[in-house]
């Protein structure tokens, strides 16, 4: 975890250093939730909701909600690769937030700890989370980070056209399956996510067999798909420095931990044209 935190340090403050020299601005105000330790599950989960509808990430939420964060409310969102055991983590500075998500992770899991970070931002100042999560009992606030994440991806608005609690035998899981595949979500996920809404009965949704969600239904998966390293906005402002002569090449690539092919390589899998000075 220290080796993790001193590395994820170097990005972030590369980040902050680099915007500025770039005149790439980072929002002044971050907004906050009206949340704070001595709030409910239901409160948690009505923020949630109302985040996925203010901040209108749609009909699948978990598609935009990188982008929102990183245009809408300044957070650096880096995909990375992460030691065993770290999914996902948060970094509030007074002028700039990061959530830093293990890029290795299935795309569910990936969303859902983007979401679980989000609220630990937004809540910094009221209920500061822990270093590092217990492995034994989760606390009150992590349940409610948890709450906030599952409404913002599976609103409830995107689940009621359905009435879950008529469907017996195969046909849940095979329904939540589908759904949440749709959503980007994992079935797991969803499925507490539809008790919790009381749209399945609470005894239903803890007799559906752990085999039934597995892989959302797919059995054993392939490779899951890896997005590539960092953000686009993070590798944009990197490239705006090096054409703009504030960072040299060479240092570049090892404060990204690649070589100068790589960082090219890296570049391009971002969309972004690759400086003069990499060819």
């Amino acid at each position: 975890l220290d080796n993790y935190e001193r590395s994820a340090g170097r990005w972030i403050a590369a980040y902050r250093e680099l915007s500025r020299r770039t005149d790439n601005l980072i929002p002044l105000i971050r907004p906050q939730l009206p949340l704070d330790k001595f709030s409910t599950y239901a409160e948690a989960a009505d923020a949630g909701e109302r985040f996925a509808h203010d901040l209108e990430l749609g009909n699948v939420p978990s598609a935009r909600l990188a982008k929102v964060m990183e245009q809408k409310l300044g957070i650096l969102v880096l995909m990375v690769n992460s030691a065993d055991g770290i999914s996902g983590a948060a970094c509030s500075l007074p002028e700039l937030g990061a959530v830093l998500i293990n890029r290795h992770e299935v795309k569910g899991r990936r969303h859902f700890d983007l979401a679980h970070e989000l609220i630990h931002l937004m809540t910094w100042d009221k209920m500061p989370p822990e270093r590092s999560e217990a492995l034994d009992g989760r606390s009150h606030v992590e349940k409610l980070a948890d709450r906030f994440a599952e409404a913002v991806l599976m609103p409830r608005w995107l689940l009621q056209d359905m009435d879950w609690r008529s469907l017996i035998g195969p046909a849940l899981p095979e329904a939540i399956n589908a759904r949440a595949t749709a959503l980007g979500v994992s079935a797991d996920a969803m499925r507490w996510r539809l008790a919790h809404t009381g749209l399945l009965a609470q005894k239903t949704a803890k007799e559906i067999p752990a085999s039934a969600l597995k892989h959302n239904g797919g059995g054993q998966t392939a490779q899951p798909e890896v997005p590539p390293l960092y953000s686009r906005e993070f590798i944009s402002v990197v490239v705006n420095a090096i054409e703009g002569g504030f960072i040299s090449v060479r240092r570049t690539a090892g404060l990204l931990d690649t070589t100068i092919e790589g960082l090219a390589g890296l570049i391009a899998a971002h969309g972004l044209p690759v400086p003069d000075t990499l060819h």
